[in-house]
């Protein structure tokens, strides 16, 4: 049932069970065009009829992060919402993955320089994730730190499609 809030049409020949190669399409390649408005909508309802009980579970906070990424637009109040969810998530369930994307919530939200001083005073693993966030916080301010940590991200990076999703990144 939550997997369906995903929203996105998986390309044809693109196999999701190597874990990696999940990660990265869902982290790098949500395009609206390919988004199924149906399954949104189904998503949202077993979102809502979830949230009768008592109980609240990191199923239901990544339901509604997916809710909040299914809303167009990049408007404060969205990415307060999607920071918020990954807050209440990081305390029910600490995950290194769950605080970097935390952090890419920060800088939507609340800014690069709030990001940055997130990043660099946490005890995240130095994976191409890690690198990638670090590229995209200095691409606008720091041609030069922004490519040390594409390059470094592409070292790290194990897969071709997210290879390739960072050379795309860089190259903008």
């Amino acid at each position: 049932m939550l997997s369906r809030l995903s929203c996105v049409s998986v390309p044809p020949g693109s196999t999701l069970d190597n874990p990696r190669e999940q990660n990265s399409f869902f982290m790098t390649t949500r395009t609206r065009p390919r988004w199924d408005k149906e399954l949104i909508s189904q998503g949202n309802k077993f979102l809502e009829r979830s949230a009768n009980g008592q109980n609240i579970t990191s199923f239901h906070l990544e339901a509604g992060i997916a809710f909040w990424h299914s809303q167009k637009g990049g408007y404060p109040e969205k990415w307060l919402n999607i920071l918020h969810h990954y807050d209440f998530l990081l305390q029910l369930n600490y995950s290194p993955v769950v605080a970097l994307n935390r952090i890419y919530a920060v800088y939507k939200a609340k800014g690069r320089d709030n990001a940055l001083t997130e990043l660099v005073n946490q005890p995240l693993p130095q994976n191409h994730f890690f690198f990638l966030l670090l590229g995209e916080l200095y691409k606008v301010t720091d041609d030069k730190k922004a490519r040390q940590n594409f390059e470094k991200a592409l070292t790290l990076a194990g897969t071709k499609s997210e290879k390739q999703e960072i050379r795309k990144r860089y190259s903008h």
